[in-house]
């Protein structure tokens, strides 16, 4: 469900209306490529409606504390399909 949430590529304005696109210049740019507005899956540092991150060798992790686990993958969020790489710190029970 996190892994999910954070592919958001949209924001919620001040008065709670989601909003996916800003109307500048006379045209629509993707909220998610524009510099002053944070989604959880963030595609620019500038100019508005370009893409400056693309290609960037990112990682993303997310961990949980209660049991020592942290989920990592290579990419965006919104690029990566399939199951994420799952690392534990948990002691692993002895063989014997």
């Amino acid at each position: 469900m996190v892994q999910a949430w954070r592919r958001t590529h949209f924001i919620y304005d001040q008065s709670g209306t989601r909003r996916d696109y800003i109307e500048r210049d006379g045209s629509r740019i993707p909220v998610h490529l524009v510099p002053d507005a944070a989604t959880l899956c963030w595609h620019s540092s500038g100019p508005a409606g370009v893409d400056t991150f693309k290609g960037v060798d990112t990682y993303v992790s997310m961990s949980l504390a209660d049991d020592l686990t942290s989920f990592r993958t290579k990419g965006r969020h919104c690029e990566w399909d399939g199951p994420w790489d799952r690392l534990s710190l948990r002691t692993p029970p002895r063989l014997s």
